[in-house]
């Protein structure tokens, strides 16, 4: 069904008579992509954080 704005900023659809339900959903491509950045960039964040305390706990143990 076509968009219609109303009053502005509010947004408009015709629906014939009865009962109906009227959902908007807006999910733009640039929040997915985002959101994808985001969990990669988190992995590799905890694998890096994992080696860096895997190799520090490694030479406390060499060095004793």
């Amino acid at each position: 069904t076509k968009i219609y704005r109303a009053d502005g900023l509010v947004r408009a659809v015709f629906v014939p008579e009865g009962n109906h339900t009227v959902e908007f959903v807006y999910l733009p491509e640039s929040y997915s992509v985002g959101i994808t950045i985001s969990v990669v960039s988190a992995i590799i964040l905890g694998i890096f954080y994992l080696f860096y305390k895997n190799n520090h706990v490694r030479e406390e143990f060499e060095k004793k």
